[in-house]
């Protein structure tokens, strides 16, 4: 259950002053303490964030590590306070309109006392959100209702009625740490991973079980070794579609995972997609993770196996390849474009070729366009301008990591593998226990993954040599030799295979596809604002991902239009 304070009253809130609330709020002598996620590595109890509080003010409360938003309600001075993490994972929504205001960490507990109208939808934030995953900016499709942003403190005075926001930490204060040598780095990472375990054990116990998500990339691998090496019940698991029979790549994968499973002696279980039923895909993903991507072909609900923590790899951004090419990025036109071309659903192959064959070739020699502005799909002018507005800095590093954690990161804690349950306890390998450290590495070590693959070559020699979702053969040969340039090619299939998405290909079974166009086919004045017909059937012919995503748009403005939110809250809320 989740919680919610408001000015507004509600049906099963309690009163307190100016404020109505309800949920997980705990009551300490004048003040009320609602807090999502947890602190690092002290892991503090409500009762002991209250007394930072009270000696020593809400800045002491921003400077602790860890993933989480505290909200804190003073009756005394009719104050209602706010705090997040860094990298604001755990989402947090402030409504603030006129004299009414309200902040939940559930977007569906909001819309249950809002009740938003159709006019109260913001178009250009819908398809801001269609091509980028989230709208920019924090805000969300409903107007006046926005993310609270990461690293900030925010305030509510219950008597002026003003609201205030302000951010306390940003990328730009970040110093490269010189004194990170490459002969010592990768002990500081495997120290820093292993003490994120440590706490995760000790806050939970070592008679639970662990179900460590492989997927047979890079990451992911190295999530059971801690595991096991702290004396963890662990289990290993993977998102499946049926017997993986789509192609000849798809079997090497199921392969992989096997053989990272066989390496650690531990249990891995492959989880068919196909054994949850549409609708129950449908709900998890939408209740779970209203915004960002589509999850569907990743939710799962069916033949999950009993575990009580859930440990994945998410959240590596630091140590990504996407930064390739950021050097050659200039103006603020330069990092738009930038943005779009990597971390957008606008690039698609030219529908020119309209045989599948010929269009496949086309993607996976690379050439690509971006999609006909003349469909109306989008603004691109307002789309660059909106991503111009997050290059403040000289550095590009830290405007890509900026946009890339304020758009993206700070808003998924509820996404993908969290789906799989919608309650389980749910912890990134990486962050917050390596955040800092990331950051402060020098630019040659998160060039195309670097200290991810120097750390399985110096540390798991034998686990490198085990193949990865992204190349045929294991980063430590990869490391040895130069490859041919017919094997770069036939890693470049592989990556655009992959990139297709599998088991996302399973979707395009005309018994989803049905699904899929009588959910668009509805009639929605909402959706008919955001979307021509001409759009969704050139997406659904060309660019399969942006349907998918259409899909998911539609279904959420389909509860906003048909008033249906109440399913999707986690307590009884009726304004």
């Amino acid at each position: 259950m989740g919680f919610i304070f408001s000015s507004i009253p509600f049906s099963e809130s309690k009163k307190i002053g100016d404020i109505y609330f309800a949920g997980n709020v705990i009551k300490k002598d004048h003040l009320l303490i609602a807090i999502k996620g947890f602190i690092y590595p002290e892991d503090y109890s409500e009762s002991e964030l209250i007394d930072i509080y009270i000696n020593s003010g809400i800045d002491e409360l921003s400077k602790l590590n860890g993933e989480f938003s505290i909200v804190i309600y003073d009756l005394q001075s009719d104050l209602l306070k706010i705090v997040n993490d860094k990298i604001g994972r755990n989402s947090l929504f402030v409504y603030k309109k006129d004299e009414q205001f309200l902040v939940a960490d559930n977007f569906w507990n909001v819309l249950s006392v809002i009740s938003p109208k159709e006019e109260d939808v913001s178009v250009q934030s819908v398809k801001e959100w269609l091509y980028l995953f989230f709208p920019l900016q924090n805000k969300t499709i409903i107007k006046n209702l926005e993310y609270f942003p990461s690293a900030s403190i925010g305030e509510f005075d219950f008597k002026t009625k003003l609201y205030k926001k302000s951010a306390y930490w940003s990328f730009s204060e970040v110093t490269i740490d010189e004194s990170i040598k490459d002969e010592n780095v990768l002990d500081e990472f495997y120290s820093l991973i292993d003490n994120g375990i440590k706490f995760i054990k000790n806050k939970h116990g070592k008679d639970k079980v662990y179900a460590c998500s492989v997927s047979g990339g890079l990451d992911s691998r190295i999530s059971p070794y801690f595991c096991l090496s702290n004396k963890m019940k662990t289990i290993s698991f993977s998102i499946t579609s049926g017997k993986y029979s789509i192609f000849p790549f798809v079997p090497r994968l199921r392969k992989i995972v096997k053989k990272i499973a066989q390496f650690y002696g531990i249990k891995h279980y492959f989880i068919d997609d196909k054994k949850t039923s549409f609708e129950q895909k449908m709900f998890l993903d939408i209740k779970n993770l209203p915004f960002g991507h589509t999850n569907i072909h990743k939710t799962v609900a069916v033949n999950v196996p009993y575990f009580d923590v859930h440990i994945n790899a998410g959240g590596p951004e630091m140590m990504s390849s996407t930064l390739t090419g950021i050097q050659d990025v200039k103006t603020s036109k330069d990092f738009s474009d930038y943005i779009l071309s990597r971390l957008s659903l606008l690039n698609c192959p030219k529908p020119n070729f309209e045989k599948r064959f010929f269009k496949r070739l086309k993607a996976i020699v690379g050439i690509k366009e971006i999609f006909p502005d003349k469909l109306g799909i989008a603004d691109q002018d307002m789309l660059s301008r909106g991503l111009m507005n997050y290059k403040i800095e000289d550095d590009n590093e830290i405007n890509y990591f900026t946009y890339l954690y304020q758009q993206i990161a700070s808003k998924t804690g509820n996404g993908a593998f969290e789906n799989l349950t919608g309650t389980k306890h749910s912890y990134s390998l990486f962050f917050p226990f390596a955040t800092d450290f990331l950051a402060r590495l020098k630019p040659e070590f998160r060039q195309s993954r670097i200290i991810l693959k120097k750390f399985l070559i110096e540390k798991f020699p034998e686990l490198s040599k085990i193949a990865h979702e992204h190349s045929m053969r294991g980063v430590y040969f990869e490391s040895e030799t130069k490859l041919s340039w017919g094997y770069q090619f036939l890693q470049k299939v592989l990556g655009r295979v992959r990139k297709e998405g599998v088991p996302g290909n399973q979707l395009k079974s005309r018994k989803y596809k049905n699904r899929f166009d009588k959910i668009t086919s509805q009639f929605n004045p909402i959706f008919n604002k955001c979307l021509e017909d001409e759009v969704i059937n050139q997406s659904k012919k060309y660019h399969w991902h942006l349907y998918l995503q259409i899909v998911k748009v539609k279904c959420l403005l389909d509860i906003i239009y048909n008033k249906e939110w109440s399913k999707y809250v986690d307590f009884d809320i009726e304004s």
